[in-house]
């Protein structure tokens, strides 16, 4: 199994521990390949992984990311995660398909915090920057400016009127 598919099931389950240990509510999307049927795999989108009660009666897709935080070099106020391209325009589609919003859940950079990143995929891809890696590859760094504490957003109410208004009429 690769690295990076390993630090994304580590994440995934320290998230679960962090829900479960805080008593937030969710339920956890099975992610193996059997469990999508092949109607919903044709339009492109990406599984959430969890589903997540809004204080507004209605819900918020997860998609829980365990990556590196940087710095930049420059400004060490600057701080930002990356999104790949592939993800993004798959969580785009999911979005568009059932309604909702997904909320990109980030991993604190200090492995010992449990301190989680959370934004909007729409919020966040405002300000993203484009970059591509020596491979020719397509990342977004997303400014951490951008996220908020997810157990501050979860205790104040998670609530998706605003946006969903903004991103599906």
């Amino acid at each position: 199994m690769e690295y990076a598919r390993i630090q994304g099931l580590r994440g995934e389950q320290q998230f679960r521990g962090f829900m479960n240990s805080n008593g937030i509510p969710y339920l956890w999307i099975d992610q193996e390949t059997d469990t999508m049927a092949t109607s919903w795999k044709s339009y492109g989108g990406k599984r959430p992984d969890a589903v997540v009660p809004s204080a507004d009666n209605d819900v918020v897709l997860i998609d829980v990311k365990n990556r590196k935080v940087y710095t930049d070099r420059t400004d060490s106020d600057k701080r930002y995660v990356t999104l790949d391209e592939e993800d993004a325009k798959r969580l785009r589609a999911t979005e568009q398909k059932m309604g909702k919003p997904v909320l990109l859940v980030y991993k604190g950079d200090n492995t010992t915090e449990n301190k989680w990143y959370a934004a909007y995929l729409s919020e966040a891809m405002k300000e993203a920057v484009e970059m591509k890696d020596r491979n020719g590859k397509i990342y977004y760094m997303l400014d951490l400016k951008e996220f908020t504490n997810f157990e501050s957003m979860v205790k104040d109410g998670i609530s998706t009127e605003g946006l969903q208004r903004q991103l599906f009429n």
